[in-house]
């Protein structure tokens, strides 16, 4: 008598699967990021302003893993979840929205996330 179980590949969004064998609780996905995106004045005579709908993409350091795509509020800020935890693992980058004049994208480099709620 032979009995077969199936096993499935389970991704959740924004918890990268690489940390851990799977069920593993040693280290749970907690940890947040938080940002804004600004659009600086070229000639710097006015001040930051906040850049709103723009899409961020946040990546796995080591591996340059799409970790989470997140869109910016309408005052410019956004906020990654349920990541797990890393000095400087993480890096972003912010694109325009659609209709946006073109510009190069802001890149935020070797983020630390923080524990969350």
């Amino acid at each position: 008598l032979e009995t077969k179980a199936r096993s499935y590949v389970r991704i959740t969004r924004g918890v990268p699967p690489w940390w851990g064998p799977a069920g593993s609780t040693a280290q749970l996905p907690t940890y947040k990021l938080r940002g804004r995106v600004m659009q600086r004045d070229p000639n710097g005579v006015l001040p930051d302003a906040p850049v709103q709908y723009a899409r961020v993409v946040l990546f796995f350091r080591r591996l340059h893993t799409l970790v989470d795509i997140q869109l910016s509020d309408v005052n410019g800020y956004v906020q990654f979840d349920n990541l797990m935890p890393g000095g400087q693992a993480y890096y972003a980058i912010a694109f325009d929205p659609e209709g946006a004049p073109l510009q190069n994208a802001v890149i935020w480099d070797r983020l630390t996330p923080e524990p969350g709620p």
